[in-house]
């Protein structure tokens, strides 16, 4: 946490890097969270927030406790899972 301003340019980097990965596996999952419960808080709202744009192209999965469930704003997310559709 360095409060200098440059949240959004992190998201930008992670959806960046997963987006090319999932360009080039389709086939594989991207299982991320962030490295403090903050941190995949954060990650949360963001895909929250963007959530319709980010479903048409990626099928968006959460690990909460000892379940796989669709994402959903209201969870206690502890990682996410994240593959590319094959359209």
């Amino acid at each position: 946490m360095s409060d200098n301003g440059d949240r959004n340019k992190i998201l930008a980097t992670v959806a960046k890097a997963v987006d090319d990965f999932t360009e080039k596996y389709p086939d594989r999952w991207v299982i991320f969270r962030g490295s403090t419960r903050e941190r995949t808080r954060l990650y949360r709202m963001a895909v929250g927030i963007n959530q319709d744009e980010l479903s048409a192209k990626f099928e968006i999965y959460v690990y909460v406790e000892d379940q796989i469930l669709p994402f959903a704003k209201n969870l206690e997310i502890n990682a996410f899972l994240i593959k590319r559709k094959i359209l």
